[in-house]
């Protein structure tokens, strides 16, 4: 269920067009009631099956640093230290 993350993207893009486009078609209450109960689980599903991606190796963060950018490298970590000097 988790295993192709590009797949989940593409449906989950699809029936969430569709939903908006429906409306500005003739469509019947329950296309409206089904796509308004569909779409919040694939969005779900979609988001779990990127996050479950075991292709993608995420670099830990070190001892207290609060968050970072693994995929931006120019960005550094933020440390909660930094942080907390601001003020």
């Amino acid at each position: 269920m988790f295993r192709y993350p590009k797949l989940a993207i593409q449906l989950t893009t699809a029936c969430l067009v569709a939903a908006a486009l429906l409306p500005s078609t003739s469509y019947t209450a329950l296309a409206a009631t089904l796509a308004f109960l569909v779409g919040p689980l694939m969005v779900a599903w979609m988001a779990l099956s990127v996050l479950k991606e075991p292709n993608v190796k995420v670099p830990e963060l070190q001892r207290g640093d609060e968050w970072g950018y693994a995929d931006a490298q120019h960005i550094r970590p933020v440390r909660v230290e930094d942080v907390w000097s601001r003020y």
